[in-house]
């Protein structure tokens, strides 16, 4: 089977990077996996012009959509395995995969589809206000990156990301578990 591994790397390295190599290396060993990674940190870039295009690019990245399209068009991939579009790749990712109808699997190393952080925790404290899809006390509260804009951005996608009913396109869904250091999830209430 022919895979692509989709993933945005973050500003800093950590435990979500070295699983999707894991996850990876495990899968090499009977399949053909290939990687298509963006980052954070391209898409913020050096300049001011690209800082100021960076929550344009995070709500849809065109660049990342014309890149995936050649490189399914070229390589035929079976499915795609993806771990992480926020922020740098964008939405457009799912829409590739929709127009190019490629099986998407999507793994969950975090609570981004509910949280504008996701850590569901804001400032220090858990949270969950952001759960019933309204993501504007994440937006008044700055609890991502500590700016509205950010917050505001990413709000955008991920409200775009529901419209277009991106989370019914994919095929499986796998939460990959794991406990963020400094976070008590414990004291996260239940929700019914």
């Amino acid at each position: 089977m022919k895979i692509l591994q989709v993933f945005n790397s973050y500003l800093q390295s950590g435990g979500e990077e070295a699983a999707v190599e894991e996850i990876g290396a495990a899968l090499q060993k009977h399949h053909e996996v290939d990687n298509y990674y963006g980052s954070t940190r391209d898409m913020l870039g050096s300049s001011w012009i690209n800082r100021l295009q960076a929550p344009f690019r995070a709500i849809w990245n065109w660049e990342a959509f014309n890149k995936l399209t050649r490189l399914q068009r070229e390589k035929k991939f079976d499915i795609w395995l993806v771990h992480n579009v926020f922020p740098g790749l964008s939405p457009a990712v799912y829409d590739v995969a929709r127009l190019c109808g490629v099986p998407v699997v999507q793994y969950l190393h975090n609570y981004r589809f509910g949280c504008i952080n996701g850590s569901l925790v804001n400032h220090g404290q858990p949270c969950v206000r952001c759960l019933n899809g309204s993501f504007l006390p994440a937006v008044r509260t700055r609890c991502w990156r500590d700016s509205h804009l950010a917050c505001a951005s990413m709000a955008i996608s991920l409200y775009r990301l529901r419209a277009v009913g991106v989370l019914n396109q994919v095929t499986h869904w796998i939460a990959h578990c794991s406990r963020q250091a400094g976070s008590d999830l414990s004291r996260i209430p239940p929700r019914c």
